[in-house]
């Protein structure tokens, strides 16, 4: 049986550290995945290729060693041949982002990382700075606070917040972007408060297929969802929140207060057919303790 690439990718970046909790954090996967993949990929070879000791750093054995040798060599020759696919000398892929904190788009980004065929570049520099490195095609796509002055392609994230610019977007699927989405953690107050002065009660016809997220939240009291007749009224522990054509259902670890009103039909429909934000306010402060966005609500 043929090794998985992403199994050898796994045991060339632990060979590089011999460090578990390492190089699971670099792969973007959990210590116990890592050690179950290394153990199988042993047992498939019928090979001992670590030493593990009682503390790290571990050995390789010599098997370990020439795998590790041929391993490197054999993702390198992978990763050319899905540049040649895709019609790209490399699958590198680098990213400049304009007057903003990397760690909020990491989690956004770590999918592209757990790629073997797929080297990913951040990059922090400043507005012009982004503008040139598009331009001279150093970037494969740009993220500022600001629409570009060179006419790139572009695509707001957020209505006056955040604009992608990509300088080469034939190669780059528009749709594809709406995974680098990222919800402001720095959320502006008066921008918030614009949209509360343009809510108000109203009773609806609503169709919306069916989502769920899963958000972790340790907090009682939380405020209404941004869709009418529908509340939570106590959450506690891990939760999630499924909304469909019913209701709203959350279930919890421990304990949950749903609150839910009936849903009249009215004149007035209300239909999620596109990709829509959705957020949790607490009512008393008006803070946001929860947002996302749905990209496709037909899945």
């Amino acid at each position: 049986m043929p090794i998985k690439p992403e199994i050898l990718y796994y045991f060339l970046v632990f060979a590089r550290c011999l460090h578990m909790t390492k190089a699971a954090d670099q792969i973007g996967i959990t210590q116990q995945t890592l050690s179950t993949s290394l153990a199988k990929l042993e047992a498939q070879l019928g090979q001992r290729l670590i030493q593990r000791q009682s503390q790290p750093p571990h050995e390789l054995t010599p098997a370990g060693r020439l795998l590790a040798e041929q391993a490197g060599a054999a993702l390198k020759r992978l990763e050319n041949f899905y540049g040649l696919i895709q019609g790209l000398p490399t699958s590198k892929f680098r990213i400049g982002f304009q007057g903003y904190p990397f760690g909020a788009f990491v989690e956004s980004l770590a999918q592209f990382m757990k790629q073997p065929n797929c080297l990913l570049r951040a990059y922090i520099m400043s507005q012009s700075k982004l503008e040139e490195a598009l331009h001279n095609r150093q970037l494969e796509l740009g993220i500022a606070t600001q629409p570009p002055e060179m006419p790139f392609a572009s695509r707001c994230l957020y209505r006056g917040n955040y604009v992608i610019a990509a300088a080469m977007p034939d190669q780059i699927p528009w749709q594809d972007l709406d995974y680098l989405m990222v919800a402001d953690s720095r959320w502006k107050s008066e921008q918030q408060e614009g949209w509360d002065e343009q809510m108000y009660p109203r009773q609806v016809r609503l169709k919306l297929s069916s989502f769920q997220t899963a958000i972790r939240l340790c907090r009682r009291g939380l405020g209404a969802l941004y869709l009418p007749e529908l509340y939570i009224s106590e959450v506690k522990h891990k939760t999630y929140i499924q909304v469909d054509e019913v209701g709203t259902e959350a279930a919890a670890a421990t304990s949950v207060e749903i609150g839910l009103t009936s849903m009249p039909v009215n004149d007035f429909e209300l239909k999620f057919d596109r990709p829509f934000f959705y957020a949790i306010q607490d009512k008393e402060t008006g803070t946001i303790l929860f947002m996302g966005s749905v990209g496709d609500p037909s899945k």
